[in-house]
């Protein structure tokens, strides 16, 4: 099965979120709060508490819904962060209608297995666009390897599907070596992929990704999301196909 590792879920950023959210809701709900707030002394922490323990007890439908509209924004967010993302390289058809979002380490087995049923789910519908997460839990060579990966898109993104062909198609473990070797190789200047590899927005990059990934709970690699959840690389080619193929 595909590599994992431990994860949080977003249920704890949820947690931390909905009582600070919560306490400005009741107070701007609650009626005359605001007159009350201007024609008296500012509240104290334990007069809040209490007339927010009291809202609640009178209204516990209102964290249920909260809970929904916070859920809500943050599954639309992630929706564009997952298949949205300008930064993002990807396979396929720039312009594809049919999305899918491939989080993926270069040195994981079954990415490189994946990798061969990427092109077939391609060749077989001209519509397709993969959008490739680089998702690093390998090691620090994993790491090593997609800093190069992305210092590579950000300077010379038309390079980028040759780079991701022979990385996955070169024996060996993927490092950071191996990866400036292989985008020397592609055409990239050495010198100027070094310097963006050194600069903030290339780790930047790196790291929205795994909060992404985080709040997504990707546990293991490579992990496929498209507009109904995730699935496996085993699923690829059959959730890819044109739609009027899948129809019939």
């Amino acid at each position: 099965m595909p590599f994992r590792r431990e994860r949080t879920s977003m249920l704890h950023i949820r947690n931390q979120f909905l009582p600070a959210a919560l306490a400005a809701f009741v107070l701007t709900a609650l009626p005359g709060a605001a007159h009350a707030q201007e024609a008296a002394e500012p509240m104290t922490r334990t007069e809040v508490e209490t007339i927010v323990r009291d809202y609640l007890l009178n209204n516990p439908d209102i964290l249920v819904e909260m809970s929904r509209a916070l859920s809500e924004k943050q599954r639309a967010q992630a929706q564009t962060d997952l298949f949205g993302n300008p930064n993002d390289p990807f396979l396929g058809n720039p312009e594809g209608t049919m999305v899918v979002a491939e989080f993926f380490d270069y040195n994981c087995g079954y990415c490189r297995k994946a990798f061969s049923e990427a092109q077939k789910a391609i060749d077989s519908n001209p519509d397709l666009k993969i959008v490739l997460k680089e998702y690093p839990i390998l090691g620090p060579d994993s790491l090593a390897a997609h800093i190069v990966a992305v210092a590579l898109n950000r300077i010379a993104p038309e390079k980028y599907s040759e780079f991701h062909s022979k990385m996955f198609s070169t024996e060996g473990r993927a490092t950071e070596d191996k990866a400036v070797e292989m985008a020397v190789e592609v055409g990239v200047d050495e010198a100027a992929l070094r310097a963006a590899m050194a600069e903030d927005e290339t780790r930047e990059q790196l790291e929205d990704t795994e909060k992404l990934g985080l709040g997504l709970q990707v546990n293991g690699t490579p992990t496929y999301f498209d507009e109904n959840g995730p699935f496996g690389f085993d699923q690829l080619v059959s959730r890819t196909l044109p739609k009027d193929a899948s129809d019939g």
